[in-house]
């Protein structure tokens, strides 16, 4: 049991944190003799090597007998940077200690172009701390992502979805753009005004818990059309897991003094090659490639598709008919079974043929050869409910394709470029290049949380025109309003 003088505060705080970091965090299989030979010998003092402005290191020669004493002097001197093995002291151990240290205390980590195809994700998160643990009381937390929804039609324009969240002793809020949109389809070309959000109080722990979250089901498939013009959004569940994951490790790994020596270790175990070169005469980089896992982010294992057709069959849709129209109004699908639901499977539409019968029961007979009609209810004086199983519709897979075909490759040019400062023995900044895509880059300040004070403030974000959550639910459907909704209900915690 610890003494008395060694309690602190903070212990609970610790150990939820280090619960939340094991959830989803594991630490990846232990390298294999080759792996781990590569690493003993980019470690090792004789085996550093250096690329940069064709420095040549020195070699040890047997006959140092004949060196004269100003050159013995320049040996020595050199010694003290290069080591008595004639070769940097520079260990890739060495820098990923003081990796290590820096990680847990002030930070800066800039996202940029993490381009998954139909998504692409930027953005910038600042923890400002006073000491190794975060408090809510003293810190400054400030993350600002955009994820941007690419149109698959090229008439409309790519939704800029956004979440901002930030916590100060001063301020507390979170702002969310792009859970929803409108349009009234006069804008040319097409438009979709994406509807926002702000919720006063604080946030926080709730954004590391689900960092997308604040756009509820919005970023996994939107619709809009204008006369026979059509357009779709997705994040599918595949893309989403993978952002998510992602931010999972800069908050809860990179961003805590407990991960610290987990992250490292991890990372030791998952790289393929590591190598250190000189940069400068006092900079070093260490870069670590064919990084196989970071955090719980690694290389799936490829998805079975289930039996689709067979669960399909016993999936129910409800057809509304409407006598009048002779054909049908509207349909409503049923939850879609829990293994394709799982997997971010979808339904992108029916693709029932002949949907103009002269009455119900007409409609009954043309379901009939690919369904089952297992009740039919009158509901008003035109209108009959009927309830189908296996109704044809057309499935969107498009998440099990992505992580079957694409997202083998995203992971496959993973790099991690850590930088050493020779003269003050210290690591200050770090690169993961290769996220999402060749040009996609992750970079890490470390020790640097400098954040204009105007950022703070929410002002810059919300619309000229602001409704409360009550007015909001209050305003007319079809009525276009370009308004921010500001929640009040949550309070400081």
């Amino acid at each position: 049991m610890m003494s008395q003088q060694h309690e602190d505060p903070n212990d609970t705080n610790r150990h939820r944190n280090l619960l939340r970091i094991g959830q989803v965090y594991s630490l990846p299989p232990r390298a294999d003799r080759d792996r781990q030979a590569r690493w003993q010998q980019a470690t090792s003092n004789k085996n550093v090597y250096t690329t940069h402005k064709g420095v040549t290191f020195m070699k040890r020669h047997k006959n140092l007998a004949f060196l004269t004493s100003g050159a013995v002097a320049a040996v020595l001197a050199l010694a003290v940077w290069f080591g008595l093995g004639a070769t940097a002291t520079v260990s890739a151990d060495v820098i990923l200690e003081n990796f290590k240290a820096a990680l847990g205390r002030k930070l800066t980590i800039n996202i940029e172009d993490i381009d998954l195809g139909n998504v692409a994700v930027n953005g910038e998160i600042v923890l400002d701390r006073k000491g190794n643990w975060l408090n809510e009381a003293t810190d400054t937390l400030y993350s600002e992502l955009h994820v941007t929804l690419k149109a698959d039609n090229p008439d409309w324009n790519d939704l800029d979805g956004a979440i901002v969240v930030c916590q100060s002793p001063d301020h507390a809020w979170t702002y969310c753009r792009g859970n929803g949109g409108s349009t009234n389809g006069l804008f040319a070309p097409r438009r979709v005004i994406e509807s926002d959000y702000l919720i006063k109080g604080r946030q926080w722990r709730e954004f590391m818990e689900n960092p997308l979250g604040g756009f509820g089901a919005m970023p996994l498939s939107l619709s809009f059309s204008s006369g026979a013009s059509q357009v779709t959004y997705r994040f599918p569940v595949a893309q989403r897991t993978y952002v998510q994951q992602l931010l999972y490790f800069l908050l809860l790994n990179l961003g805590n003094a407990e991960s610290a020596d987990h992250v490292i270790e991890a990372l030791k175990a998952s790289a393929g090659d590591v190598v250190v070169e000189r940069n400068d005469d006092m900079s070093w980089v260490l870069r670590a490639s064919d990084i196989k896992q970071i955090g719980a982010l690694k290389l799936p294992e490829p998805v079975e598709v289930p039996d689709i057709e067979a669960l399909m069959k016993e999936h129910v849709t409800t057809v509304t008919y409407d006598q009048r129209r002779r054909g049908i109004s509207k349909i409503h699908y049923g939850a879609l079974p829990e293994p394709l639901s799982r997997l971010g499977v979808s339904i992108a539409s029916h693709n029932f043929q002949g949907s103009k019968p002269g009455s119900v029961e007409a409609l009954m007979d043309q379901l009939e050869p690919s369904s089952e009609v297992v009740a039919s209810d009158q509901i008003s004086e035109s209108e009959w409910e009927i309830q189908v199983k296996g109704f044809p519709v057309e499935l969107d897979t498009s998440g099990i394709d992505w992580t079957n075909k694409i997202l083998p490759g995203l992971m496959g040019d993973l790099d991690l470029l850590v930088y050493y400062d020779a003269k003050t023995k210290s690591v200050q900044r770090a690169e993961f290049l290769g996220i999402g895509s060749k040009e996609g880059k992750i970079t890490l300040e470390l020790g640097e949380a400098h954040l204009d004070p105007a950022r703070l403030e929410w002002d810059d974000w919300i619309k000229d025109c602001t409704d409360s959550d009550e007015e909001a639910n209050n305003s007319v459907p079809w009525v276009l309003r370009n308004c921010t909704e500001i929640f009040d209900r949550r309070g400081s915690r």
